[in-house]
């Protein structure tokens, strides 16, 4: 099939063009990025603000609603991974030595599609569904972005894991949030105020800085 070896041929280019561009200082910044863990603090002080918004029944509606979505994306990446099989570029022989990686980490063997990418547009659809505010959705689009991008730097994706990834994880938090919009609950409000979300933004900003700031000392 021309058309696919065509899009393969594509997708391998712009991944090797974006893995390409790298030094010590990113190495260890997008380490840090792809790493869960290092957002926990984020998402505590926005689960903080969710429940001073809307109380901690709604709250944990909202959370078991957004753990169904990364539940769902989660495992349908990894069926993806061990029916397509498609290898990640850190273990493509005929890229051996074309794809930059940092300190030994290259993943398991297949990365099609993207866990990271479906989970982390699970999260910030759904959550930017709920509160409804723009800067919210920015700032979740920009920390989508991050993660994301991290995972081809590091060279354990191509470019088209990370899409289909996005693809997989807005699909699930759309259709949940669509299926939950039809329930007599769908009514309930949410209202989330714009205070709250200056907060999260802050708390983004200062957390990348954060990270930034180790990354300088650690480079």
């Amino acid at each position: 099939m021309p058309l696919l070896s065509h899009i393969l041929t594509l997708d391998r280019e712009l991944t090797i063009a974006i893995n390409g561009w790298y030094s010590p200082f990113w190495d260890s910044f997008f380490t840090l990025v792809s790493d869960t863990i290092v957002w926990i603090p984020f998402f505590v002080i926005l689960i903080f603000c969710q429940y001073r918004s809307w109380g901690w029944r709604k709250t944990l509606f909202f959370l078991l609603l957004v753990a169904l979505a990364v539940l769902l994306a989660d495992q349908s990446c990894n069926i993806f991974k061990y029916t397509v099989c498609r290898l990640r570029p850190s273990h493509e022989p005929s890229l051996a030595g074309m794809v930059h990686t940092v300190n030994g980490y290259l993943g398991g063997d297949f990365g099609f599609c993207s866990s990271h990418a479906a989970n982390a547009a699970a999260v910030a659809i759904l959550t930017s569904l709920f509160i409804r505010r723009w800067l919210c959705s920015l700032m979740f689009s920009i920390w989508v972005i991050l993660v994301c991008w991290s995972r081809i730097y590091l060279g354990v994706h191509y470019l088209g894991d990370i899409l289909f990834g996005l693809l997989l994880g807005a699909f699930f938090s759309v259709t949940l949030y669509l299926i939950w919009r039809k329930t007599k609950w769908g009514r309930v409000s949410f209202y989330f105020p714009f205070q709250h979300t200056i907060v999260l933004s802050v708390s983004l900003f200062l957390s990348i800085v954060v990270l930034m700031s180790i990354a300088l000392l650690t480079a």
